[in-house]
């Protein structure tokens, strides 16, 4: 009952609208419906654009250079929602690169929203072979694959988070997708 009376936003990128998407048809299967903000370089690179439709009140599209929907970055596009007041939140739940992630928080902490970090991206890409991926929340350091997936994210430490997957993969920030022009 609860989750039926929220209005919850949903703000995924890349491979984390799959992660939104099977959440949203959970969601929609008892009876709650969300809305979603994807996000991606180009309309072309934009995924599961009509399953999303089918389970979402509002779909958002965000793209890098402006080929679909907002021409942006999602936390510029969240700030526009809030600060007009389209649409009032009751909790924000966000999947992707941790920079977005990041930027999604800060934007949404400016509102008072709660928001949830959902990590799975991150357990993919560091694998298995590379140990366990660990972020520190509240001054703590957590397992995300044991302790998570997903936690607040007004409680975690990015900059932490992006160093240790940074320093697990041992790849640059272009491969890691940071160097995106996302606002924080």
């Amino acid at each position: 009952r609860e989750l039926n009376n929220s209005r919850l936003l949903f703000v995924a990128k890349g491979t984390g609208v799959a992660i939104a998407l099977s959440q949203m048809k959970w969601l929609a299967d008892i009876g709650c419906r969300a809305d979603v903000m994807v996000s991606a370089q180009t309309k072309n690179e934009m995924l599961f654009t009509s399953e999303l439709e089918r389970v979402c009140d509002n779909i958002y599209f965000v793209t890098k250079d402006g080929s679909l929907g907002f021409h942006g970055t999602e936390a510029q596009l969240l700030e526009m929602l809030l600060h007009e007041g389209v649409k009032p939140y009751d909790l924000i739940i966000t999947t992707g690169p941790l920079t977005m992630m990041k930027a999604v928080s800060t934007t949404a902490k400016g509102y008072g929203i709660p928001v949830t970090a959902n990590f799975i991206v991150q357990l993919f890409e560091n694998g298995c072979e590379h140990g366990p991926f660990r972020i520190v929340t509240d001054g703590v350091m957590k397992n995300v694959d044991s302790e998570g997936p997903e936690f607040p994210a007004l409680s975690i430490d990015f900059e932490q988070a992006l160093s240790s997957l940074r320093m697990t993969l041992h790849v640059s920030e272009t491969e890691m997708g940071l160097d995106d022009t996302a606002t924080v």
